[in-house]
């Protein structure tokens, strides 16, 4: 089953390169748009669909969320834009709590 998942996520990678190359338009011609752009798509619906055939969609969300709020987490973090230009101080102190928090439970997430 980890094979299967391994080569579903190597497919939508594929199909994701495919899509690149229309956007970079590298070598693409008016003529191979479309053809390129069909087979890009069904390699990224049937990776996922293979993904999403042998893992159960519970455990898949979870990830996603995980990822998403990981993410959204270190941004509150490290990136939070200081308030103390239109308001007094410690607004970026709530927004590196809030932060601290989304990213232990998005690494939790998706780390498990």
């Amino acid at each position: 089953m980890d094979w299967i998942v391994l080569v579903a996520g190597l497919i939508v990678a594929l199909g994701v390169m495919m899509l690149y190359r229309i956007v970079d338009r590298e070598g693409v011609t008016d003529k191979s748009l479309y053809p390129i752009m069909i087979l890009g798509l069904v390699l990224i619906f049937g990776g996922f669909y293979m993904i999403f055939y042998f893992i159960p969609a519970e455990i898949v969300k979870r990830k996603i969320y995980g990822f998403v709020l990981t993410v959204f987490g270190f941004w509150l973090t490290f990136k939070f834009p200081d308030s103390g230009s239109h308001q007094d101080g410690d607004m970026s102190v709530l927004g590196m709590l809030f932060g601290i928090v989304m990213l232990v439970l998005g690494l939790y997430w998706f780390m498990f």
